[in-house]
């Protein structure tokens, strides 16, 4: 199945089809613009490939001049440098609150519990795969020691992007039968192997279609049990798993 979706695999970033978000900002907003914080000299190489990296892929696009600027605060994981901007020291108090919930994890719970096998499919760099409209690029663009970057794609630190990511995904898939999805983790089931294998189908196709990427090395198929939102899932049902508290803190946040 993963060689029929072959394209939605490919490592690449994935831009989603037809979306191209504008984030809302409170009104009498002004540009907020900080100077770049200083990098030490042993990751300076490291970060500098980072940004080649990023504009290469069309995350940012350089630009002399810009009315709004954020830090960048290095970031270490899984051996490899991420940059983050450090939106609570600028726009974050101006963005407008997104109040799309998201899901309680015990609902996600019963809609999957007690199914035949349970394939989880990781999404690469999600937030990353949604475009940005020129006038957000503007405000979250990154002020770098190598200069501005516009941010072409929705980052991870502005404090809506959750919402938003996860009112475009239920939009996308939310319906599909046998389908979880909270952020960027999403679950397929299915009452019997048969019924597993075209939920599974159904939404790699509308993965794939609308423009999507997805790592294959850390998606897991036809599992008998796994681990989704701290709880374990199997067809025996769900039992509670040791990171649950973190996802009740996060609706509770």
């Amino acid at each position: 199945m993963c060689n029929e979706f072959s394209d939605l695999f490919k490592p690449e970033l994935g831009c989603l089809k037809d979306v191209e978000l504008e984030v809302k900002f409170k009104e009498n907003s002004t540009p907020v613009f900080r100077k770049a914080r200083p990098v030490p000299f042993a990751i300076q190489h490291d970060l500098a490939q980072a940004y080649k990296a990023g504009i290469t892929r069309g995350i940012w696009t350089p630009v002399k001049f810009n009315a709004y600027g954020t830090p960048v605060v290095p970031v270490s994981k899984d051996n490899k440098l991420r940059v983050c901007g450090d939106y609570s020291a600028t726009v974050n108090p101006q963005l407008e609150d997104h109040r799309h919930p998201l899901p309680l994890p015990e609902d996600l719970m019963r809609k999957l519990s007690g199914g035949h096998g349970f394939t989880k499919i990781d999404l690469a760099d999600a937030y990353n795969q949604i475009r940005l409209g020129p006038e957000s690029q503007k405000r979250l663009a990154l002020n770098t020691h190598q200069g501005v970057l516009l941010q072409t794609r929705l980052p991870f630190g502005i404090k809506s992007a959750p919402g938003y990511f996860q009112s475009i995904m239920e939009q996308l898939i939310g319906n599909l039968p046998g389908v979880a999805v909270y952020l960027d983790d999403i679950l397929v089931s299915g009452h019997n192997a048969e019924e597993h294998l075209h939920n599974l189908r159904q939404l790699l196709q509308c993965l794939q279609e609308n423009g999507l990427r997805c790592r294959r090395e850390k998606c897991e198929f036809a599992q008998a049990e796994i681990e989704y939102l701290g709880h374990k899932l199997s067809s025996q049902g769900v039992a509670k798993g040791h990171k649950v508290d973190v996802y009740k803190r996060q609706h509770l946040t």
